[in-house]
């Protein structure tokens, strides 16, 4: 390191010739008979280094004294902001209304050929009908009646009103997923008018179902069909609305108790009614969790034998079985978030035992979505289905560790918490990443259907965790990561409101950082600019989020060379995305982030935010 201009004279030493020659040169007569200078010994120029490290230091510790002060100027931001998002998202409407493409009325009945062409599609075992033949609770044969009927109009009332629901929510998967085309084709056209037109059947038919209807099985299965068609449009809320109704006709039939459950399904009436229950139990406590609210079923044992129908793709009956198992695991999340905080302080050592037996159930999972990689990988999946499972189970382990009481307290625990969130945030990269380099749907969706089995159904508090660790600790790595998650929803923040709301949300709280990373207006010095830009310097964060490329490629081509820890993070990134590697990926490479600096972890305030509990809602709020 080259030392400044004005160091002692031992580090940059002057020829005696050019001393002597001043002297001469001085017009004062008692400066001609002052002595010469002598070198200084190298004690002196010992103490002079001294001098200047201690100087260094000094510096050093007022910006990190400014640091710290920044932090808890940013904390107090931060806590006052979500104070103010949480309790708005009490009092506001839910989400708003969807608005649908309009139609003149009446719209052309439902289509022979279009029939043909769904059962074709639901008998066919191509890697195409994965994307549509999704274990559910309308098999093909029922499908084929209710559309039949529909085409010779031979019923009517609530009944014509449920088969219209079942067969228009199918026919809209059949046309979102339809596989991609070459170019410019003119079929996409089509394609993605008859995919608006069913989106539109389907809203009719929702509209039309009364909360006074009887209940039906055929009401269940429409209600689940509803709930379904509006998670895939991101209407989470609404979504909510309609399985917490199917819950209670599927309670008021008799359908909740053991001995439905305990029965493995004969008929293919049993198979459906053993499927409904299967996405009545999955869908409430998926998005209860994810909304805050209580369960609307009661906690039931599910027989998943049902799943063995010839009819469903082996393949998918493996990842429909994965998310019954994360169900299990949000129904016992749920009834520890329901259990009262007294409770909670006077039982501490059965809830931690608790806790420790759901992590224990949850690494069973981890082998189970290891073992299921290999499969998929070998028998050439869609790699989106890989990523589509990791996001949730570390999304769901990140909240059981936030169910510990000492999370926020305990440095171990708080790090297994904050590992696994960035692990969640990894996997939602990658699948950002997938999303944008893979052909896009021939209907070229608004709103990608990964969307709707990631972020929108499960836990926020992965963002919320590494948020949190970039106000106490200014981790520029971590920044860095919630920064490119943020940016990789931007793209379809215009075309559907869910995701707009869910990226000004997640905009602001990366607002809230930016401040930590970017240099003060004026530097007193060189020294103190540097310091307080960062190691990547100013330029690394702007503020504006560009639409058409979201998130850019985290390698090692496009990272600035001089920091090798972000070099360590982009190579896991890089690594994930390219399939070769294992869960987990991302806790050697994080396990040092923000640790070389004091944090806020052991003030009250940080904890207060910390213990903030994130849900959808607070999309209402913003």
């Amino acid at each position: 390191m080259s030392m400044p201009s004005d160091a002692s004279p031992a580090s940059q030493p002057r020829s005696s010739f050019q001393g002597v020659k001043r002297e001469l040169e001085a017009d004062d007569d008692t400066e001609l008979h002052r002595p010469l200078k002598q070198m200084p010994a190298l004690s002196t120029s010992s103490h002079s280094v001294d001098v200047q490290a201690s100087e260094f230091i000094q510096v050093e510790l007022n910006q990190s004294k400014d640091l710290l002060h920044n932090r808890r100027t940013i904390l107090e931001a931060a806590l006052e902001f979500v104070n103010r998002v949480s309790h708005q998202s009490n009092e506001a409407t839910m989400v708003e209304e969807a608005t649908w493409v309009g139609y003149p009325s009446p719209l052309p009945p439902f289509a022979p050929e279009t029939l043909v062409l769904l059962l074709r599609e639901m008998s066919n075992r191509s890697a195409s009908s994965d994307k549509t033949v999704f274990p559910d609770h309308i098999l093909p044969n029922t499908l084929e009646k209710m559309g039949t009927a529909l085409i010779n109009n031979t019923v009517s009332g609530q009944t014509l009103i449920e088969y219209e629901a079942c067969v228009h929510f199918k026919t809209f998967v059949l046309f979102s997923m339809w596989p991609p085309l070459e170019g410019d084709d003119p079929l996409k056209k089509h394609i993605k008018a008859s995919r608006d037109r069913h989106r539109e059947l389907m809203s009719r038919a929702l509209n039309n179902i009364s909360v006074m209807a009887q209940p039906t099985f055929g009401l269940c299965q429409a209600l689940v069909c509803g709930a379904v068609f509006l998670q895939l449009n991101g209407d989470t809320s609404r979504s909510w609305n309609l399985i917490a109704f199917a819950c209670r006709v599927l309670v008021a039939l008799g359908y909740h108790k053991p001995e439905i459950s305990a029965r493995p399904p004969q008929t293919d009436r049993e198979y459906e009614i053993h499927g409904c229950i299967f996405w009545c139990f999955l869908m409430d406590r998926l998005l209860s969790m994810h909304l805050g609210r209580p369960p609307s079923l009661p906690s039931l044992e599910m027989n998943r034998a049902w799943l063995s129908h010839p009819d469903f793709p082996a393949r998918l009956v493996a990842i429909a079985d994965l998310l019954g198992d994360f169900a299990c695991i949000q129904d016992a999340v749920l009834a520890w978030r329901e259990s009262t905080p007294q409770m909670r302080r006077q039982d501490g050592i059965t809830a931690n035992m608790s806790i420790s037996a759901t992590q224990q159930r949850m690494r069973s999972i981890f082998t189970k979505i290891d073992r299921l990689r290999h499969i998929l990988l070998n028998q050439g999946a869609d790699p989106l289905m890989i990523c589509s499972l990791e996001f949730p189970y570390y999304s769901l382990d990140t909240a059981i560790l936030r169910l510990s009481l000492y999370v926020a307290s305990d440095p171990e625990i708080r790090q297994r918490c904050l590992t696994s969130a960035r692990n969640a945030l990894v996997a939602l990269s990658s699948l950002q990443e997938w999303e944008l380099h893979n052909d896009e749907p021939a209907a070229n969706e608004e709103y990608p259907t990964f969307l709707a089995w990631t972020i929108h159904a499960y836990p926020l508090c992965p963002f919320f965790v590494v948020f949190c660790n970039v106000v106490s600790t200014s981790s520029v790595q971590d920044f860095q990561l919630i920064h490119k998650v943020t940016c990789g929803f931007a793209r379809y923040a215009s075309g559907n409101k869910g995701v707009g709301r869910l990226h000004d949300l997640f905009s602001k709280l990366v607002d809230l950082c930016r401040p930590l990373f970017q240099p003060p207006s004026e530097a007193s010095s060189p020294l103190q600019a540097r310091t307080a830009q960062g190691p990547r310097g100013p330029q690394q964060f702007g503020n504006t989020i560009n639409p058409g490329r979201a998130s850019g490629s985290f390698t090692l081509h496009n990272v600035p060379q001089e920091n090798p820890a972000v070099l360590q993070q982009d190579y896991a990134l890089s690594i994930y995305a390219g399939k070769t590697s294992s869960v987990p990926r991302t806790g050697t490479a994080f396990t040092e982030f923000g640790t070389h600096t004091s944090s806020l972890w052991a003030e009250d305030t940080m904890i207060g935010l910390f213990n903030y509990e994130p849900s959808l809602s607070w999309l209402n709020g913003v």
